[in-house]
Order: C-alpha cells, then structure tokens, then sequence
C-alpha cells in the first residue's frame, strides 16, 4: 500500500499546469505561473511571492538559483536569487526550453526548432555601402562580458553568417 502524502494547495485558486512549475535546485522552493504572474512558493512557510509577469510558456528554475521565463513581448528573462531581472533579446515562443545551466534556449516555430546559445550574442556591422555583407563580426558573451571578433574586416556575405 503506498504511503500516504498530504496534499498541500498551493495559492488559492492558482493555476499551475506542466510545464509551468519547476523545483528550485535545494528542492524547497516551488516556481510556477498563477495565470500570467510567475510566482515562487517557500514550502515550508508556505508563503508565496510574485516575482514576474509572463504571458504563456514553461518557468525554469536553474541550477545556478536564477528563474527563467519568456516575459513581455516574449523576451527570455531571468530573475536573480537577489530578485534581480534581466531580459534578452531573445523572443521565444509558448514551445521552447532551456537547458539546466539556462545557457542553450531550443525555440520551436514556423515548423522549425532552433538551438540558441543564450551567453552569446553576435552583432553585425553593415558595409555602409550598396554591397551587402558585413565587415565587422563580434560576439559578446554576456557571462563574462567579454567582446570576440569573429571577422576583422573585409566583406563577409549572408551564406557566412
């Protein structure tokens, strides 16, 4: 006969559907979105606390304590233990996930799944003239704030990039 485990509601009339609910890495802590708040349970206390507004998609909680979730307009963000939030660029649809260390983003659409690496972004600086192509590339890791240049100068076309 299987033990018997109380059954704990979490917020009152909240709305928590898979995958919209994650452990934190200790295990006591839940993240989950109620409607379109995202909000964190200590399950002990019992005491909820709303820490963002997502409009649809899964909530991450990562190994290393931040909480992702796709929030306005769809950006990738991320919240600190500290309760410090960051959003990205990246805009990711209702079908994506993240990879535990939140550093690769899978985004399905338009029938196509793509791999982003999320701690790097890459600009591109246009010729400036009627030549399509670059000739600066540059990656900026946003885990170590550091800039690389991929290509230096010359005219790098669309089939490159």
């Amino acid at each position: 006969m299987p033990a018997r485990v109380p059954l704990v509601p979490i917020d009152h009339g909240a709305y928590v559907a898979d995958p919209s609910v994650a452990f934190s890495p200790d295990g006591r802590h839940l993240v989950y979105r109620d409607g379109t708040d995202v909000k964190t349970i200590d399950l002990r206390r019992r005491t909820a606390h709303t820490i963002g507004w997502s409009p649809s998609g899964p909530v991450y909680w990562l190994r290393d304590g931040r909480i992702a979730f796709a929030a306005r307009r769809h950006r990738l963000t991320y919240v600190s233990a500290g309760g410090h939030t960051r959003t990205t660029p990246l805009e990711v649809s209702p079908r994506w996930s993240l990879s535990p260390d939140g550093e690769m983003a899978l985004v399905a659409s338009r029938c196509r799944a793509r791999l982003f690496d999320v701690s790097v972004f890459v600009a591109v600086q246009p010729t400036g003239t009627e030549v399509t192509g670059y000739q600066l590339v540059e990656a900026l890791s946003l885990r170590t704030l550091r800039v690389s240049t991929i290509v230096s100068d010359g005219d790098v076309g669309q089939p490159l990039l």
